[in-house]
């Protein structure tokens, strides 16, 4: 017991199988009968998300990665890395992610969504960006224009497009 509260230990994170001990809760007995159900809910959630990430993972020819939007947040993140996957970002300084309201706010002389991508795109210092760029894009269409698509071919691995539904779009893929 930690201060006389009931705690969990859980074990280093591995394949398991059916029968496997992955958590050993220590504490008042009452207090347990209490923690038990959330915990296992809690941990056959982040089981699940693992054991879809492996699959997509081992399945996928290229890496995949979680949406930003998840339940757990972090914990889901840590589950799906733990299966393979790739998080979207853990924090701001992981990655840059522009969206609508942000160029808006940036470049508010600026008609169209178009042109204030145009116009970052041709003044974005790359190397501020950490490990990618991700702008968000109304269309199909704008993702793939010109002006933009040959700063990706610059810069392959740090440039997303999102699309306000949330389904990413490498550049790349749409040259």
């Amino acid at each position: 017991m930690c201060s006389g509260r009931p705690y969990v230990t859980v074990w280093r994170w591995e394949k398991v199988s059916s029968g496997d001990e992955i958590a050993r809760l220590k504490g008042d007995r009452e207090a347990i009968l209490v923690m038990e159900r959330p915990i296992l809910n809690i941990l056959g959630q982040l089981s699940g998300i693992a054991t879809e990430a492996r699959k997509w993972s081992t399945k996928a020819p290229k890496q995949i990665a979680c949406t930003r939007k998840t339940i757990w947040g972090l914990l889901d993140k840590w589950a799906v890395q733990l299966g393979g996957g790739l998080t979207h970002r853990l924090s701001k300084s992981d990655a840059r992610m522009l969206k609508e309201n942000d160029l808006a706010s940036l470049y508010p002389e600026l008609d169209t969504h178009g042109a204030r991508i145009a116009r970052f795109i041709s003044e974005d210092d790359q190397t501020q960006n950490g490990a990618f760029l991700e702008i968000e894009v109304r269309t199909e269409k704008e993702a793939t224009k010109k002006e933009w698509s040959m700063v990706a071919i610059k810069s392959p691995s740090c440039w997303t497009i999102s699309a306000q539904n949330d389904a990413k779009v490498s550049v790349m893929n749409l040259l």
